[in-house]
């Protein structure tokens, strides 16, 4: 009974860390157990290793209908009765067991994606040391004549521009206001945020913009012709403010993003091979510039286009769209994402730079969510928890290293627990 107890309670620890709702305490615990051994680091690599996890449930499911829909009768019945939960003729180790009593949340989470809203972490690390922390609300707003003005949540902070309109900043939020008797023409303001900041903009239309870290946008202080034009590099989510007669474009680059009213996110960095928009509300026209390239393709909501050098490819899924503005939320969201693609927003987000060792995979996938006012201690430790890849941080560098320790994948002798 008392193993049996030891076998749910490790189920629901690690069903909590894929969901993102260790507590402190728990978090202690998992990791205690965790490095208990190389048996228990052994086990826990395979419970958080998609493969492993996706041929159990399939070997399962491929059983007798009557005894998979039992076996997950007693599942069910066992997460109702909490600590009274038994299964005889228990497998070696307990793995099979752990992951049937992970059913309901790793076929959600690995297979079909976990995709909560709630805005919960991975696990909560103990911040005994604050570590690398993101710097928040900063930019520069560079005035049409030249002039930069430092941003930083200032408060009450009032910018008049010499066409009349004025400009507000409070809270980390850009906002502004056409004075009616206006002077002249709009002239073009350029918001930039570094690596480590993010900043909001609401423009002379009404159209909010929320800049992520390593970013820049580029607008008129009030839009005066037949389109509303803006610039962009880096990444952005848009609500924009419906006027059907006057449509709305965002450059980037050599691609064009036409909208009417519509929500949406474009991710333009340059050190990315490409670029994405991905849709969540209304509809948008996504079209190359130039010449010889096809016609433009139009966006329904859960739709992204992804824009390489010679096409624009089209990608249905709505779960991987609301993953794409987590970070407008104050999160990171990786659905089996690549390391590389990983470090790279750390890099962003935390003003730090990447050093991989030659034998690290960069193309190793991951899945996970972390709230992103995390130290990158934090962040750093939950990918570590995988097994795959440790890090050494020097002053604002990361070194990624192959991760040696890893017990040989053979773990079960002779069939016998251990």
């Amino acid at each position: 009974m008392e193993r049996a107890k030891l076998h749910f309670d490790l189920a629901r620890l690690v069903a909590r860390f894929l969901n993102g709702e260790l507590t402190h305490e728990e978090y202690d615990k998992l990791k205690a157990w965790i490095e208990v051994n190389d048996k228990h680091r052994e086990l826990w690599n395979r419970l958080t290793n998609q493969e492993y996890l996706e041929s159990n449930l399939e070997f399962w499911r491929r059983r007798d209908d009557n005894q998979w829909q039992n076996l997950l009768k007693r599942i069910r019945k066992g997460e109702r009765e909490k600590r009274r939960f038994v299964l005889r003729n228990a497998w070696p180790y307990a793995a099979i067991l752990t992951a049937l009593l992970l059913i309901g949340v790793v076929t959600k989470y690995f297979i079909n994606g976990n995709n909560s809203n709630k805005a919960n972490t991975l696990a909560l690390a103990a911040k005994k040391n604050a570590g690398i922390l993101p710097e928040g609300g900063v930019a520069q707003l560079i005035l049409g004549d030249g002039r930069v003005v430092n941003l930083k949540g200032s408060h009450g902070q009032t910018i008049i521009e010499k066409d009349g309109t004025k400009v507000q900043n409070e809270k980390s939020v850009l906002k502004y206001f056409v004075v009616p008797d206006k002077q002249g023409s709009a002239v073009f303001n350029t918001l930039k945020v570094p690596r480590g900041g993010e900043y909001k903009v609401t423009l002379a239309d009404g159209t909010n913009v929320w800049l992520n870290a390593a970013t820049s946008l580029k607008y008129p202080t009030r839009f005066d012709g037949k389109e509303r034009i803006v610039f962009l590099s880096g990444e952005a989510y848009f609500e924009v403010k419906h006027d059907a007669a006057h449509p709305f474009k965002v450059m980037i680059g050599n691609t064009v993003v036409r909208v009417l009213g519509t929500k949406f996110n474009v991710s333009a960095y340059k050190d990315d091979t490409k670029e994405m928009v991905s849709l969540i509300e209304g509809s948008v026209e996504v079209s190359r510039r130039k010449e010889g390239h096809k016609e433009g393709v139009v966006l329904k909501p859960g739709y992204s286009a992804i824009i390489g050098e010679n096409e624009i490819a089209v990608n249905n899924d709505n779960e991987n769209v609301k993953t794409t503005v987590a970070w407008k939320d104050s999160m990171f969201v990786f659905k089996n994402e690549t390391l590389e693609s990983i470090m790279k927003r750390l890099s962003r987000w935390y003003d730090v730079g990447i050093v991989y060792d030659d034998n690290v995979d960069k193309y190793i996938h991951f899945t996970g969510k972390v709230q992103k006012y995390e130290s990158i201690d934090d962040v750093l430790h939950l990918i570590e928890m995988t097994n795959k890849v440790t890090f050494d941080i020097t002053g604002r560098e990361i070194r990624v290293k192959l991760n040696k320790t890893v017990p040989n994948e053979k773990w079960v002798t002779n069939g016998e627990e251990e």
